[in-house]
């Protein structure tokens, strides 16, 4: 198959479409690959070589019609110029439709940050949600020069599955926490190959957090079907950024649903290490809304609210004080830098994420979540037989399990082994009511899952920890 492409070097005024001819030049693309039958989805990368500039001002990239139809797309690129401060513009049409509007392409990922050693924009979807095969992409040729490669990512993430949330999303299970509904992963994962819904390409790595990273994705603010646009965001991320699975710990639509992203079978417990912020992941959580937040753009009401109810459940979890600061590694050399326990993306690499909009919103979602969490502490664990979720979690060697008794009792609190051995009595006496807490030190004992019972009369209540070496 061949495909003409052809790059129009823009003056100053690059959306005048009435180019005088000798602003013109045209080019045929390097290669086209089609990724269908490897990746599961229709998709296709298109690879392009920019030539000399002449002196102008922008390349423009036009496919009049793509190999295969796409509902989301990306740029990559490789040069010697800066391009962490990218601004790409790009525009689409469905066959015999109308243009799309402008969409502005920032860069999602530098050469260090990803295995492609690549600069990657962000990820552009189809306003509509339908898909589309013709596409623009101006470039501005000081970022791109001559002998620059670019490779345009296509993928068509639509869904041609009937059933839609087959499994019970992931529910409060207790009165006593912040547990948030969560939309599982196989609730977003459509016609994704079966294979990586629960993938064997890579172990999670359990990290014990310290902070709090929030984005947003760069893509459509409102999306007709957000499961679509995560479908796209996943796709992007393990096939263009090389990242194995999604970067996101969670992702939130604007209508307030929270998803599970990354693959994590103890989400309700335990955080593994995403992708979504460089040397930052190894200690703090992801969470991302759908849509583009400039300053005139802000997420909705019910997005902002589940973003802070994410955040105050996962904090009271880990025993986190949402309104203090504490150090993050910022680099391959171990320097750190004292952020806010709960960031932007922004904090700690170079990228306008998560947007003018919800960055200015930060201070109040501190404000907000550590209000939840004392309300949730002052209503529930002084009136309740209460056993918190060990912290840190994972750990290594030690670790401190907080309990509260609403009347005076004998009190056993006893860790076992998954095989249902004993492994420590930690506490087995007549206590007081009120809150206590034990330490569980581990020094003895091998790497793994441990579950930890509290009994008092005919109460009974346990809970799962990990230590890991």
């Amino acid at each position: 198959m061949r495909i003409i492409i052809t790059v129009v070097i823009f003056l100053a005024s690059a959306f005048l479409s009435h180019l005088a001819a000798q602003d013109r030049a045209s080019l045929h693309s390097s290669s086209v690959t089609i990724h269908t039958a490897q990746r599961g989805l229709p998709s296709a990368s298109l690879g392009y070589t920019i030539t000399a500039a002449n002196g102008q001002h922008q390349t423009q990239l036009h496919e009049e019609s793509t190999p295969v139809p796409f509902t989301a797309l990306a740029v990559a690129w490789s040069s010697n110029a800066d391009g962490t401060q990218a601004h790409l513009h790009m525009r689409s049409r469905p066959p015999g439709g109308l243009w799309s509007d402008w969409q502005v392409l920032t860069t999602e990922a530098a050469p260090t940050e990803t295995p492609s050693g690549l600069y990657w924009s962000s990820l552009a979807t189809t306003p509509d949600g339908t898909a589309h095969t013709e596409f623009e992409i101006q470039i501005p040729n000081d970022l791109m020069p001559s002998g620059s490669s670019i490779s345009v990512m296509l993928v068509d993430a639509r869904n041609s599955r009937v059933e839609a949330f087959p499994e019970e999303p992931l529910r409060n299970r207790s009165t006593l926490d912040l547990h948030p509904t969560i939309v599982p992963r196989s609730g977003w994962w459509g016609d994704l190959p079966i294979a990586y819904l629960s993938p064997t390409n890579y172990t999670p790595e359990y990290i014990s957090i310290t902070h709090a990273i929030v984005h947003h994705t760069a893509g459509a603010n409102n999306p007709p079907d957000p499961a679509q646009d995560i479908r796209s965001i996943w796709y992007y991320h393990v096939f263009g950024q090389g990242w194995s699975d999604i970067a996101y710990n969670f992702l939130i639509d604007h209508n307030g649903v929270v998803y599970q992203g990354r693959y994590n079978p103890y989400v309700d417990l335990l955080d593994v290490r995403g992708s979504h912020a460089t040397y930052a992941n190894t200690q703090s959580v992801g969470v991302s809304l759908l849509g583009t937040f400039s300053v005139d753009t802000p997420p909705s009401a019910a997005a902002l609210q589940s973003l802070t109810h994410v955040l105050a459940w996962r904090f009271e979890q880990k025993h986190l004080d949402p309104l203090s600061r504490a150090d993050m590694v910022s680099d391959q050399a171990g320097h750190t830098v004292n952020l806010y326990r709960i960031s932007g993306h922004r904090d700690v690499s170079a990228t306008a994420c998560p947007g003018d909009a919800l960055y200015m919103q930060l201070p109040a979602i501190r404000a907000t979540a550590d209000l939840l969490i004392r309300s949730d502490d002052s209503a529930t664990v002084p009136q309740e037989f209460f056993l918190a979720q060990n912290y840190p979690n994972p750990f290594n060697p030690a670790t401190t399990i907080d309990y509260s008794l609403p009347e005076p009792g004998s009190v056993r609190l006893i860790v076992y082994d998954l095989l249902g051995r004993q492994v420590a009595r930690l506490v087995d006496e007549y206590q007081s009511a009120g809150p206590h807490t034990a330490v569980f030190d581990a020094t003895r004992h091998a790497s793994g899952t441990y579950i930890y019972v509290l009994t008092e009369g005919s109460h009974i209540a346990s809970r799962r920890m990990m230590m890991i070496r």
